[in-house]
């Protein structure tokens, strides 16, 4: 599963807070995030199988 979360600098703590979330649901999902374009930030949490995870921070 992927999410991708686009968001703006007004929206950026209801997007951390979503984050914050997800993580919680899915502790071994690897998270990026994209560089700003135009005052736009996005961030990507991709969700692995339990058997096959990924290294996380």
């Amino acid at each position: 599963m992927k999410v991708k979360i686009t968001y703006t600098p007004e929206q950026e703590n209801a997007a951390q807070a979503t984050l914050d979330a997800l993580r919680a649901m899915y502790p071994a999902a690897r998270v990026h995030e994209s560089a700003k374009k135009a005052g736009v930030s996005a961030v990507f949490l991709t969700v692995t199988k339990p058997e096959k995870p990924h290294n996380t921070k």
